[in-house]
């Protein structure tokens, strides 16, 4: 067993673009987590869900156009499916959850999660679900590593490392191609126009003004 701290030496001169991503690729091999046992979260999901987390960080921060993008966005969800909201209920870093007030077909797991199993029954929640959905960060990083589609979502662009994104494509593209989105929240229409033909959501529900 490894300090971490010797992982992030070794590849330290990749985040400071000092090095190249082979890098990384010449000492990390990635490979699908195994299940996750929490069987306080056995009897307390739907068959049939997907799994979200929004909360905000410097490239999902905290404003108005935010607030009522994961609104909008959960409203048009739960049209077709149950969602499992992911938020624990608990301040236990420097995140600060969103829990936008969408009550349909939404299912809380508050009432589960302690200090000791809190990341044990989110991530049983994501294995079991069949996508996630939320900000960029570290919870949308989880999902493919559980064999999950991920779509992942920011609004500020400047609010993230490349390097960690260009390594979260190269790797998940070889666990399961296709199975991981980030995605600028002023990008959500055009692939609603690509996808069905009309709009996911309309400017001013996506925070966009209409020129």
């Amino acid at each position: 067993v490894l300090h971490p701290m010797y992982m992030y030496r070794l590849f330290y001169p990749y985040w400071k673009s000092r090095a190249s991503m082979s890098l990384i690729e010449n000492f990390a091999s990635f490979q699908r987590l195994p299940s996750v046992e929490a069987p306080e979260a056995a009897d307390a999901l739907p068959d049939d869900y997907v799994a979200v987390r929004f909360y905000f960080n410097d490239c999902f921060p905290e404003t108005e156009e935010n607030r009522s993008f994961v609104r909008r966005l959960l409203l048009r969800l739960t049209e077709t499916t149950d969602i499992v909201l992911l938020n624990p209920g608990l301040h236990l870093d420097d995140h600060w959850d969103l829990t936008p007030d969408v009550n349909h077909r939404v299912h809380s797991i508050e009432r589960l999660v302690t200090p000791r199993n809190n990341l044990g029954v989110q991530t049983r929640v994501i294995s079991g679900a069949s996508a996630f959905i939320g900000n960029y960060g570290g919870l949308s990083y989880l999902a493919p590593m559980c064999g999950v589609r991920s779509l992942a979502f920011y609004s500020n662009p400047d609010g993230f490392s490349v390097h960690h994104l260009e390594l979260a494509h190269r790797v998940f593209s070889k666990l399961n191609r296709g199975s991981f989105l980030a995605l600028d929240v002023q990008a959500l229409d055009m692939v609603g126009l690509v996808a069905g033909g009309l709009p996911l959501l309309s400017p001013e529900l996506a925070g966009v003004d209409e020129a």
